[in-house]
């Protein structure tokens, strides 16, 4: 009956909570049809923010297919990552950054039957802000300490406001260029952070700061000026190295590979 037929639920709840998830204020119409549950219009109170979003789950013989488009505004990091499971990913957790998050969020990803997100099975785009942020034992940061600032404690780091767009691909995060303005350095980087087949970051550390322990102000201004390079790439040893790139060879190599990737993809450039 459920299957060849179609029903719509109405949900007001003063609590929801779902396995390490807990929400409150809880406002959703949800639609079942066929093979698929629609969420539509969901409200909720989540880690001291609140969450809206729109999705679909559609039930496979194997798997389930997720789709979902959200909004985030002002949600605790550790809260929110411990509560999703870092997302199905390890390149950032709960544990390595804290911080009020709002964000635009457009995923698709594939989920078991008790809500486990498969391995590297996340796609999607996340436009975020990061306010109040901290760093913790984040090992690229630390990795760039040791080669560039001998003399800094990178191993927690307080910076302004984060703002970037995210492309997620299973463990692959591409991150555009960014603007890091923390207490201890100033870093302009981009590239892509993924765990499971190699990292390769471009940093640019702008000159003005190398000979500053700290930085009296945390506001992003937008400005490199004069700078050194360096790069961030997992080595054959699996190893995360970091070098000096005075000629951007990173991002020049980063951008002749999509090419070819794209030049792989049948009917990628058909009109």
């Amino acid at each position: 009956m459920l299957s060849d037929g179609t029903a719509k639920l109405n949900i007001n709840a003063g609590q929801m909570t779902f396995k390490k998830f807990n929400a409150s204020n809880v406002t959703a119409s949800v639609f079942l049809i066929g093979n698929k549950v629609l969420l539509r219009n969901v409200k909720l109170n989540h880690a001291g923010g609140t969450l809206m979003l729109n999705g679909s789950l559609a039930n496979g013989n194997h798997a389930n297919i997720l789709e979902l488009s959200s909004t985030l505004d002002r949600v605790d990091i550790p809260g929110i990552f411990h509560a999703f499971d870092n997302f199905g990913q390890d390149a950032i957790t709960a544990q390595n950054m804290k911080g009020n998050l709002s964000a635009k969020i457009k995923l698709k990803g594939v989920i078991t039957d008790k809500a486990e997100v498969y391995a590297n099975s996340m796609k999607g785009n996340v436009q975020f802000s990061v306010n109040e942020g901290e760093l913790i034992n984040f090992d690229p940061a630390i990795k760039i300490a040791s080669t560039a600032f001998k003399n800094r404690d990178f191993s927690h780091i307080l910076f302004g406001e984060l703002t970037n767009e995210l492309e997620i691909d299973g463990s692959a995060i591409t991150i555009h260029k960014m603007e890091i303005r923390s207490n201890v350095v100033i870093l302009f980087v981009e590239g892509v952070y993924d765990t499971k087949k190699g990292t390769d970051m471009s940093i640019q550390v702008p000159l003005s700061n190398l000979s500053k322990s700290e930085n009296s102000t945390l506001k992003n201004t937008g400005r490199v000026g004069m700078n050194i390079r360096l790069r961030a790439k997992t080595a054959d040893d699996g190893k995360l190295k970091v070098s000096w790139d005075p000629f951007n060879n990173a991002s020049k190599q980063r951008k002749e590979e999509s090419n070819q990737d794209s030049l792989k993809t049948p009917g990628l450039n058909k009109k």
